[in-house]
């Protein structure tokens, strides 16, 4: 929440006992026919209050952070090995011949748009197997990259067709009429677009044709089957009226962006697929649904899966400031929030956070899927981890809320960086309120003012260790938008991270490895079947992955589920829980490879 202090969550994860989460049973995979904690410098550390407004602070907050970090030791390691061995990534942005540089459109009046930044994306764009990249532009176009199968990239905008000059925010891709080829929605500040992949990597716009008229200030957005009819349905999260004469002052008077409950939230977008084998279609179902029954919301983040296992996919959106949401799927053409009985509304203390991004992954490694969200400064980010009947917030004793406190968090991505079996957490950071030059900002001023550095966090055996020293070079930036994948082609998942009137990011996984990989992609047809959960069995235990394009922050990644297998580990079954809930079992075949499973052609279970 952008004006909270967030003094009690502080007092929280003081007071929580540290407890680790159970420790992980080592997991590994196969294939089928499958340090220390860096502190903010004084007066980094900045609390955001009532009305859109802020300052840095030095007081007692501060020091009780600093002095929770030293007694406690959090994130702290005698043996943390730095960049290699251990968790390591080396920019490659330039080599990789991605030159992007964003452009807020900042006039000088502080327009809230302008520090909302835009999302990246990491899909197969023209079919070749490799992630081509597609960077979103507020003021000016966007742009889009191919991928030559080396981790090298040569601008294809313009022959591509996707050259969008909306002032653009997000982005989803799915395939809309089933054909393998993997369609483009924009989301903007302003009317959102709809691109058609008309094959090979080339575009071009059908918003008419498919009568999608959403206005207004959109997020992110996920493509997801609401109906069961086989057509990909798109859900489209909205934030505020943006309103361009509002104008917002920090404590200290100087004029700063708003708090967003300055300006009218809005309501979230149902878009229903009627692709008819020849047209393309949507329809707004957003009344039907029921969405417009609930009172609006800042919404920032969304990812969709099977929240209450009832074989029908249900939504998951972050709120910035008000009650998260969870729209459970009726199967009747409606939804029911429930959020509030889930328990994933509001955090520990009952306080709605500033949500903005979000990822489903098994962090707590149970075999369900949990809810990690990003938040402000002065909160914690959230781990919110799956239980039989909704959720529970474990943020203090798994650690992951003692060390993000100092920061603003936005973009994330789950994955196994060193391909031992468990989940490690990337997250993009950059404030969104005034706090000082930072010293070793990458960008000038007044930007310097919103620089962070962004967090890399391993997981050790159910304990979250931030590990500052894995990002060579570090860099001091404003950063947003982040997407996963395998950009070079070597079996490990490097990250792609968007800033704010600075370079993109492409950081290469570099880490150690613990182990081999390999990645399984669920087929229903020509199409890719968003939602269906995988679960992978060793004589160990299991790992469960999400299949979606969509999460993060107003970003999508690598749909495939990707896992490292542990030296040593003997893996045994690969499951698969269909969007619908079919289960069927697949033998593991080869590995360090992606893994293609039919639906149909497994046991059925």
């Amino acid at each position: 929440m952008w004006w909270r202090e967030g003094r009690n969550v502080v007092a929280r994860a003081c007071c929580s006992r540290r407890v680790p989460l159970p420790a992980r049973r080592p997991a590994g995979v196969t294939s089928a026919a499958g340090s220390s904690l860096v502190v903010p410098p004084a007066g980094s550390l900045h609390t955001e209050r009532n009305g859109a407004v802020g300052t840095s602070y030095d007081g007692p907050m501060r020091a009780g952070v600093l002095v929770f970090f030293a007694a406690l030791g959090v994130g702290c390691s005698a043996d943390s090995p730095g960049a290699v061995p251990g968790l390591g990534f080396r920019e490659a942005a330039a080599a990789a011949n991605l030159t992007f540089q964003h452009r807020s459109g900042a006039s000088g009046r502080r327009r809230l748009r302008e520090i909302m930044g835009g999302g990246c994306a990491l899909f197969d764009a023209d079919g070749d197997g490799d992630p081509d990249t597609y960077l979103v532009q507020g003021d000016g176009p966007n742009r889009f990259f191919v991928n030559d199968g080396t981790g090298r990239f040569e601008e294809a905008t313009e022959a591509a067709g996707l050259g969008d000059r909306g002032f653009g925010m997000g982005l989803a891709v799915g395939d809309v009429e089933g054909d393998g080829d993997l369609d483009v929605y924009l989301s903007n500040a302003g009317a959102d677009r709809i691109y058609r992949n008309t094959g090979g990597g080339i575009f071009e716009d059908a918003t008419e044709e498919a009568h999608v008229e959403v206005g207004g200030w959109s997020t992110s957005a996920t493509f997801l089957d609401t109906d069961r009819d086989g057509r990909l349905d798109l859900w489209v999260v909205r934030y505020v009226h943006d309103d361009r004469f509002k104008q917002c002052a920090g404590l200290s008077g100087r004029p700063d962006y708003c708090n967003p409950k300055a300006l009218p939230a809005e309501r979230d977008v149902l878009l229903l697929n009627r692709f008819d084998g020849v047209d393309w279609h949507f329809e707004d179902g957003s009344e039907a649904a029921g969405i417009l029954a609930v009172a609006p919301a800042a919404g920032l983040g969304v990812v969709s899966f099977d929240v209450d296992r009832d074989g029908r996919q249900d939504v998951f959106v972050a709120n910035d400031g008000y009650p998260n949401h969870v729209w459970l799927n009726l199967g009747n053409g409606r939804f029911r929030e429930a959020a509030a009985e889930l328990g994933a509304a509001f955090d520990l203390n009952g306080t709605a956070q500033a949500g903005m991004g979000v990822v489903a992954a098994d962090l707590t490694r149970d075999g369900r899927l949990d809810l990690f969200l990003t938040h402000l400064t002065g909160e914690t980010n959230t781990l919110y981890a799956g239980v039989d009947v909704g959720f529970d917030d474990v943020s203090a004793r798994s650690g992951l809320g003692q060390i993000s406190v100092p920061f603003t968090g936005f973009g994330v991505a789950a994955f196994d960086a060193q391909l031992d079996g468990d989940l490690d957490l990337a997250i993009a950071n950059g404030r969104v309120l005034r706090a000082g030059p930072h010293a070793r900002a990458d960008n000038d001023a007044p930007w310097n003012e919103y620089a962070e550095p962004n967090a890399m966090i391993e997981n050790r055996d159910g304990v979250f260790v931030l590990e500052p020293q894995a990002w060579s070079p570090e860099t001091i930036e404003i950063s947003r938008g982040l997407a996963s994948g395998d950009v070079d082609g070597d079996g490990d998942l490097d990250l792609l991270i968007a800033q704010i009137e600075g370079p993109v990011r492409l950081w290469l996984d570099e880490s150690e490895r613990k182990g081999t990989w390999l990645c399984v992609r669920p087929m229903e047809g020509e199409r890719i079947a968003l939602g269906t959960e995988v679960e992978l069995e060793t004589d160990a235990g299991r790992q469960v992955r999400l299949v979606t394009h969509t999460s993060s922050y107003l970003s999508c990644g690598s749909p495939d589920a990707h896992f490292g297998i542990p030296d040593g580990a003997i893996p045994e079954e690969l499951r698969i829980r269909w969007p619908d809930g079919t289960e069927e079992a697949f033998a593991i075949g080869a590995l360090e490879r992606v893994q293609i499973v039919n639906r149909g052609e497994g046991r059925a279970l």
